[in-house]
């Protein structure tokens, strides 16, 4: 094939790859959006209910003492709460849960070419596909093709292209922060 056009085409399986780990991304950010919405609603429904069981209709009548001002002066107000200590749990247990099922879902193979990816990392090196695939002793076109199954499924991996022309691979960091190797190892293990 013509360099020209194996560039091109390159070029165009990248594009084609960022689109879905942004489409990816996308997803997730609306559904912690979903999920933030909806416990920050239960936590307002909850204290708001718990503060007003029943909410009294507002007397209409006014004094004529106080020059028309009405008698009740009662206001509802709608307090937010800070999350209790419950609420963080359960935030956190969902998200051990899609975390979980994110990696449960990665086939032995994949889930090597991700451990490669976070030890070489760890060691400072520039991970990129000839460096993964000299490690796992695989073609540089199966670790692309591994790379864009697991961003499908979910996986937090970073492409980051340097200088319009070396593709370098991570983990996201904040994985990294939350979840040591061993214990997504784990995961697969249960």
């Amino acid at each position: 094939m013509d360099p020209v056009k194996e560039a091109f085409a390159k070029a165009k399986q990248d594009i084609s790859e960022l689109r879905l780990s942004i489409d990816s991304l996308k997803q997730e950010i609306e559904e912690l959006k979903r999920t933030l919405s909806n416990q920050t609603n239960n936590t307002i429904n909850t204290s708001f209910n718990s503060q007003n069981p029943t909410i009294k209709q507002q007397s209409t009548q006014s004094s004529t003492g106080n020059k028309g001002v009405p008698t009740n002066s009662q206001t509802v107000k709608q307090t937010i709460r800070q999350p209790s200590f419950e609420d963080v749990l359960g935030s956190i247990d969902s998200l051990k849960d899609m975390v979980k099922s994110q990696f449960i879902s990665l086939t032995k193979q994949e889930m090597e070419v991700f451990s490669s990816i976070y030890l070489l990392e760890d060691q400072n090196f520039k991970v990129d596909y000839p460096l993964v695939a000299k490690q796992l002793g695989l073609s540089e076109s199966s670790i692309r093709d591994y790379i864009h199954k697991m961003i499908r499924k979910g996986i937090p991996l970073i492409k980051r292209l340097e200088k319009n022309k070396k593709v370098y691979l991570s983990i996201d960091p904040n994985l990294k922060r939350v979840a040591p190797l061993s214990s997504l190892l784990l995961l697969r293990d249960k």
